[in-house]
C-alpha cells in the first residue's frame, strides 16, 4: 500500500532525481574519483608549491585483484549515480529496463562493497567529510534504482530493438565516463608518471597518436548520433547530458576541490586562478547540460557557434604543455573535453533537441561572445595582479583566460618581431596598488577575427546540414526499397497478387493511429480510430494544422505512423505496402507531375506502373480527357497547364487504375466551377460501384451535400464522426466543434 502511494506523489520523483544529481555533482567537486599515490611518490617535486596532489597509484598494495576492482567501481560509481537521477527527470522506458536489469544490481554491489569504492577514492584507512558525501550518494543513488526497479515491474524487453537501446545505454555510459587516469593507472608504475623529458607517442604536431584522437572525436559523434537518432525526446536528453556529466568528472579531476584553492596544514590559503573554468572549451562543460536542461536555447547558439571552433582549433593546435604522452591523465583530460566541446552542441541540433539555428541566432551567439569576452578581459587584467611572478610590462605573464593574455596563439601566426609589434601597443591604468593593462591591438582584432569566424561557420553547417538532408533522404530511401524489397519476395512467394479477390471486402481503417514527428515532442495525430466500409463517400474536416493530411499521408505509405495501424481492404499498409498502393488512388493536395511529359505520356506512365491494359486506359483517358475538356490538349507537355489542369491530370492518373480507395487531399483547389462539378460527379461513380471515396476539403458545402458520412478532426484527435441526421448545419456545426 505504501509503494502504491508513493508512486502516486509523481512530484516527488523529480525532486529526488533533482537532489541526486546535486549530489553527484557536489561529490565529484569535491572527490575527484582520482586513485590514491602510493606514499614514496615525491608530489611536491612534480606539483611545486601548490600541495595539490592528483593521486594515481595503488589504494591496496601489491593486491593487483583488489586495486582494479577499486578502479571499475569508480568508473561505474559515477555514471550510474547521474543517470539514476537524470531518468527520475526525464522517464523513458528504455532507462527503466536499464536500471531494472543493469543499473540497481550493480550499484547494489557498489554499496555492498562501499569500502573498496572509498578507498578507491580517497584511500585506505581515510574518513572526512568526502567519505560521507560518497556513501550518502552511493546509498541515494541505489535506492532510487531500487525504486524505479520495484515500481517498474511490468516493464520486459519486448523487441531486439528495446534490447539493442539497453545496450547502447550502457556502452555510451561507458565511454563518456572513462576516467581520464584509467589508462596510467593500468600501466606498469615504473612509467606510471611519465618523464616530461620524454617525446615519444606525444598528442599534438599531427603525429599519429594526434591524428587517433581526433579520429576518436569523429567517432564518437556518429556513434551518439546513430544510437539516438530515432529514440524519444526524453532519452535524447539523458544522454546528452550524462556526457557533459562524464566530461565534468573529467575536468574536476586535475580542477576539482583539492586543486582549485591552496592549502597549509588542511586550511584554504589562497585561490589558484588558473584552475577557474573560465577558458572558452571549460565554459562548454558547464553551458551544455544547463541548455538541455532548460531549454536555453539563445545560450545555446553560443556554444554551437563559439565553443565548437575554439574546440576545433585546439583540437588541431593541443595546448597540452609538458605532458607529452598519450596515456599522461592530463592530456587524456584535454582530449576529453575538447571532443565533448565539439561533438555536444552538433549533436544537440542533429537529434533534434535544438532546432537548426536561423540567422538571428548569429547575433544572439555574438552577444553572448561580447560578454564573455569583455569578462574574460576583465578578469585577466585584474587576477593577474595575484599571479606569482607577474610582470605588467611583460606580455604574456599574468593570467591567461581564452588566449587573450599570452602569445600561444600569435605564436602560430606571426614570427617574434611581429608579436613585438603587436603587444608593445599597451593600455595601462591603476586602482589602488593593483595594474590593470590591455592589448588592444591583439584584442581587438582576436574578437574581430572571432566574429568574422562565426559567420564562416554558419556557412560550414550550411552545408553540413545540405550534406546530413541528403543522408536522411538516402536513408529514407534504402528503407523504403528495404520494405518493397521485403513485399516483392512475398509477391514472388504468393506468384502474383489478384487485386480482384478483395472485391467483395473493400474498406479503409485507422486502428490506434498515432503519428509523432522527430523534431516534436507531441503528437500530430493520436490515437485515432476510424473504420470506413464500401460504397462510401466520406469527408474528412478540420482546420489548418489539425492532422488531416498527417493521416493522409501516412495512409498512402509517404511517412510510417508512429504507432497504430493503417489497413486498407484488410492489408496493412506497414507490412503490406505494395499491395495497399495498388489499391488506393490518391491526389495530393500539391500535385507532383512529369512536367516534360504531355498529359497522355504521363497517365500511361502510371497506367504502366499500375499494369492496366492499353485497351483500358485509352478507354478510360478518352473518357476523363472529355469529361474534365482536356482533349486538345491532351498531346502536350504538361508545364504549359494552368494549375487547374494540372490538378485534373492528378485526378484522372489517380484514377486510371480504377481502385478500391480514392483518397483525395484538398482535390478541389484551383478548380473551376464545371471542373469542381465534374469532380463530383466522379466521385459519385466511384463509390456507386462499391468503391471508397475519402476525401479532406475545407469547403463546406461541397461536403455537407456530397458525403455520405463525415469526421472532424481537432488537434489530432476525433471530435465527431457520423452522418448528417442530427446536424442542421454543417458550417455552424462545424465552428463548434472547431472553436
Amino acid at each position: 500500500m505504501l509503494l502504491k502511494r508513493f508512486k502516486k506523489e509523481k512530484l516527488l520523483l523529480p525532486i529526488f532525481g533533482g537532489v541526486l544529481l546535486g549530489l553527484v555533482f557536489v561529490t565529484s567537486f569535491f572527490v575527484q574519483g582520482v586513485m590514491t599515490t602510493r606514499s614514496e611518490y615525491d608530489t611536491a617535486e612534480f606539483l611545486g608549491e601548490t600541495g595539490n596532489v592528483f593521486l594515481i597509484g595503488d589504494p591496496f598494495g601489491n593486491n593487483k585483484f583488489l586495486n582494479f576492482i577499486s578502479l571499475l567501481s569508480v568508473w561505474m560509481f559515477y555514471p550510474l549515480a547521474t543517470f539514476i537521477a537524470l531518468l527520475l527527470l526525464f522517464p523513458f522506458k528504455e532507462g527503466k529496463l536499464f536500471v531494472r536489469y543493469v543499473g540497481a544490481p550493480i550499484l547494489g554491489i557498489l554499496t555492498t562493497g562501499l569500502f573498496i569504492l572509498e578507498s578507491a577514492l580517497l584511500g585506505v584507512d581515510t574518513f572526512s567529510y568526502k567519505t560521507s558525501l560518497v556513501a550518502h550518494t552511493c546509498g541515494a543513488a541505489f535506492a532510487l534504482s531500487l525504486f524505479s526497479m520495484l515500481t517498474n515491474m511490468q516493464e520486459k524487453v519486448e523487441n531486439k530493438k528495446e534490447l539493442t537501446g539497453i545496450i547502447s545505454l550502457g556502452v555510451t555510459l561507458i565511454i563518456c565516463f572513462v576516467p581520464c587516469y584509467f589508462l596510467s593507472t593500468l600501466a606498469d608504475t615504473s612509467v606510471l608518471w611519465l618523464n616530461t623529458k620524454q617525446t615519444i607517442l606525444r598528442a599534438y604536431d599531427f603525429s599519429l597518436v594526434h591524428r587517433i584522437y581526433i579520429y576518436i572525436g569523429i567517432v564518437c559523434y556518429f556513434l551518439l548520433f546513430y544510437t539516438n537518432l530515432n529514440k524519444e525526446l526524453n532519452r535524447k536528453i539523458v544522454v546528452l547530458v550524462c556526457v557533459s556529466f562524464g566530461a565534468i568528472l573529467s575536468y574536476f579531476v586535475y580542477f576539482g576541490w583539492d586543486s582549485l584553492f591552496y592549502f597549509k596544514d588542511g586550511v584554504i590559503t589562497g585561490l589558484n586562478i588558473n584552475k577557474l573554468p573560465i577558458h572558452l572549451c571549460n565554459t562548454a562543460l558547464f553551458i551544455l547540460p544547463i541548455c538541455v536542461l532548460f531549454k536555453a536555447k539563445k545560450l545555446f547558439y553560443f556554444t554551437y557557434f563559439i565553443n565548437v571552433f575554439g574546440a576545433m582549433m585546439a583540437m588541431v593546435f593541443p595546448n597540452v604543455g609538458e605532458h607529452v604522452n598519450i596515456i599522461d591523465p592530463y592530456v587524456v583530460e584535454f582530449w576529453m573535453i575538447h571532443i565533448h566541446a565539439l561533438i555536444m552542441p552538433l549533436i544537440c541540433v542533429s537529434l533534434g533537441v535544438f532546432e537548426r539555428p536561423k540567422f538571428k541566432s548569429i547575433l544572439w551567439s555574438i552577444l553572448f561572445l561580447f560578454i564573455y569576452y569583455i569578462l574574460v578581459l576583465f578578469l585577466n587584467a585584474w587576477l593577474s595582479n595575484y599571479i606569482a611572478g607577474y610582470d605588467p610590462n611583460k606580455f604574456g605573464t599574468g593570467t591567461d583566460f581564452f588566449f587573450t593574455n599570452n602569445d600561444y596563439i600569435l605564436d602560430i601566426i606571426f614570427n617574434d618581431q611581429q608579436i613585438e609589434q603587436i603587444v608593445a601597443i599597451r593600455w595601462v591604468w591603476t586602482y589602488d596598488d593593483l595594474t590593470f593593462v590591455l592589448y588592444p591591438a591583439y584584442q581587438i582584432t582576436f574578437f574581430g577575427v572571432y566574429v568574422v569566424v562565426v559567420f564562416a561557420m554558419w556557412y560550414v553547417y550550411a552545408l553540413i546540414y545540405l550534406i546530413e538532408d541528403t543522408h536522411l533522404e538516402l536513408y529514407a530511401k534504402l528503407a523504403i526499397a528495404n520494405d518493397l524489397k521485403i513485399d516483392y519476395k512475398r509477391r514472388i512467394e504468393m506468384k502474383t497478387i489478384d487485386t480482384s479477390k478483395d472485391t467483395n471486402e473493400v474498406s479503409l481503417e485507422f486502428e490506434n493511429f498515432s503519428k509523432k514527428y522527430s523534431k516534436n515532442d507531441f503528437y500530430s495525430v493520436e490515437n485515432l480510430n476510424l473504420k470506413i466500409e464500401k460504397g462510401t463517400i466520406f469527408g474528412f474536416l478540420g482546420p489548418n494544422g489539425a492532422g488531416k493530411s498527417t493521416c493522409i499521408k501516412s495512409l498512402v505509405g509517404i511517412q510510417p505512423q508512429t504507432s497504430g495501424n493503417l489497413y486498407i481492404c484488410g492489408h496493412d499498409v506497414s507490412n503490406e505496402p505494395t499491395l495497399c498502393k495498388k489499391l488506393i488512388g490518391y491526389v495530393p493536395d500539391h500535385y507532383a507531375l512529369y512536367e516534360r511529359l504531355t498529359a497522355k505520356e504521363f497517365i500511361s506512365y502510371v497506367a504502366d506502373i499500375y499494369g492496366v491494359s492499353v485497351s483500358d486506359r485509352n478507354q478510360r483517358m478518352e473518357k476523363y480527357a472529355k469529361m474534365f475538356n482536356l482533349e486538345e490538349a491532351f498531346n502536350q507537355q504538361i508545364q504549359t497547364y494552368s494549375h487547374g489542369m494540372k490538378q485534373k491530370v492528378s485526378i484522372i492518373a489517380s484514377l486510371i487504375h480504377e481502385p478500391k480507395v480514392w483518397i483525395l487531399d484538398e482535390p478541389l483547389s484551383g478548380l473551376d466551377p464545371q471542373s469542381i462539378y465534374q469532380v463530383k460527379q466522379c466521385m459519385k461513380e466511384h463509390a456507386s460501384k462499391g468503391n471508397i471515396v475519402f476525401f479532406s476539403s475545407h469547403v463546406i458545402d461541397v461536403v455537407e451535400k456530397l458525403c455520405d458520412e463525415i469526421a472532424i478532426i481537432k488537434e489530432g484527435n476525433i471530435v465527431y464522426r457520423g452522418d448528417f441526421k442530427d446536424i442542421k448545419n454543417l458550417e455552424e456545426f462545424f465552428m463548434e466543434k472547431t472553436k
